[in-house]
């Protein structure tokens, strides 16, 4: 413990010092983590230099999310053993973080390369594709009935998005609805399941990795052409070329809103693995 002759540092003085706030020291203080030592004849609050190494450690560890509760335990116990333990702790809660923001950017990274064919290819034409590495996804079954629109299927989109939160290295956005196959070649266009893109290291009964990196695809962009139009020209296209189609029918939705004037704007990647 500093002696009282140590504490000379006033709050200013002290945050300029650390590059902060007052209001973060009085936080600090008040939780009982760093307190300055109070002048009684001026009412003024003194720091020791030595309370400087303090203030940044504590910083460092609230960066990392460390809560006030976790930091004032360790530094109330104040030994090697649970200084050690503490650190361990930390050092696991960010490779869990790494972790999570590294599968958080491969699914944005497929995201993008999606979105990036929305500018080679013409709005509403359909075309063959082959991706680099097929699409890994997360479905979720659909159990409404009919299950034809967003509206109709508003509980188990929810239900979807739900499941998507609890699971790690899926991203709820961006989300799509699959048509089976022999549905969509007979002119039934219901969606069976729900899908959301999945990072290659997600592992489940519910992840599907699609069976082929080839697709006949098509974008479309604001209401430009009937989706069933789309459908019926995805499956001539299929038959045309004599491709054999090895997956039902994806919707992915990149894009879907009313803006302020009240206009629907959406954008839908649509594909079946050939």
């Amino acid at each position: 413990m500093p002696s009282s002759s140590e504490y000379c540092i006033t709050a200013g003085e002290f945050a300029r010092l650390c590059n902060t706030t007052r209001d973060t020291l009085r936080y600090y203080d008040k939780m009982g983590i760093l307190i300055p030592k109070k002048n009684k004849m001026n009412g003024y609050n003194y720091y020791s230099p030595s309370q400087i190494t303090s203030f940044f450690f504590i910083n460092f560890f609230r960066t990392l999310g460390c809560p006030i509760k976790e930091l004032k335990e360790y530094m109330e116990e104040n030994d090697a053993d649970s200084f050690k333990n503490f650190l361990y702790s930390q050092y696991e809660s960010l490779l869990r973080t790494r972790d999570e923001l590294n599968n958080k950017i491969a699914i944005m990274s497929t995201g993008i390369d999606i979105i990036n064919h929305t500018n080679e290819y013409t709005d509403g034409v359909v075309v063959f594709e082959h991706l680099e590495k097929p699409l890994q996804i997360f479905v979720t079954d659909v159990q409404s009935s009919p299950a034809t629109t967003s509206g109709e299927i508003i509980t188990d989109l929810t239900y979807h998005l739900s499941r998507c939160n609890l699971t790690s290295n899926v991203s709820s956005f961006p989300i799509g609805g699959i048509i089976g196959y022999d549905d969509l070649t007979n002119g039934i266009y219901t969606y069976k399941k729900l899908f959301s893109i999945a990072s290659h290291s997600s592992e489940g009964s519910d992840i599907i990795t699609l069976p082929s990196k080839d697709m006949v695809c098509c974008i479309q962009k604001d209401s430009t052409k009937n989706p069933n139009g789309i459908y019926d020209e995805i499956i001539n296209y299929i038959n045309s070329h004599k491709l054999t189609a090895k997956s039902d029918l994806f919707s992915l939705s990149l894009m879907n809103m009313i803006d302020t004037h009240n206009q629907r704007r959406y954008m839908k990647y649509i594909f079946v693995c050939v």
